[in-house]
């Protein structure tokens, strides 16, 4: 299959480089990037948070697509990915374990380890 002679020089041309301006919106959308993920985890809802947390990961997800197909901003597309790549981390530390415990496992879930139980003072 043969692909347009012009298809492959937009997906080969590279955009120059930024410009100061473009650089202070480039770091703050990182900033912004690198916190949503986090910032979910706050949602007051458990249903909420996971539709918010599946919404950003889906979002971060089709901006590091688009950025691959855009000629301007294709040498920056791994930037988004790696945040994509995040945000799912995120997601899944929050939902796999206690999936694991309560329907894998079939143990009820514990709030945390009870020391002075395994470790009595003397």
């Amino acid at each position: 299959m043969e692909s347009s002679p012009s298809a492959a020089r937009a997906l080969d041309s590279t955009g120059g480089p930024l410009m100061p301006g473009q650089k202070a919106i480039f770091a703050v959308a990182c900033v912004v990037a690198g916190f949503l993920p986090v910032s979910v985890g706050y949602v007051p809802d458990e249903a909420t948070r996971l539709v918010c947390g599946l919404a950003v990961t889906g979002a971060l997800l089709a901006i590091a697509l688009l950025a691959r197909r855009n000629a301007a901003v294709h040498r920056y597309w791994e930037i988004p990915l790696a945040f994509f790549g995040m945000s799912l981390f995120i997601l899944a530390d929050r939902y796999v374990p206690g999936f694991l415990a309560s329907q894998v496992l079939h143990s009820p879930r514990s709030p945390g380890t009870r020391w002075h139980r395994r470790f009595p003072l003397r």
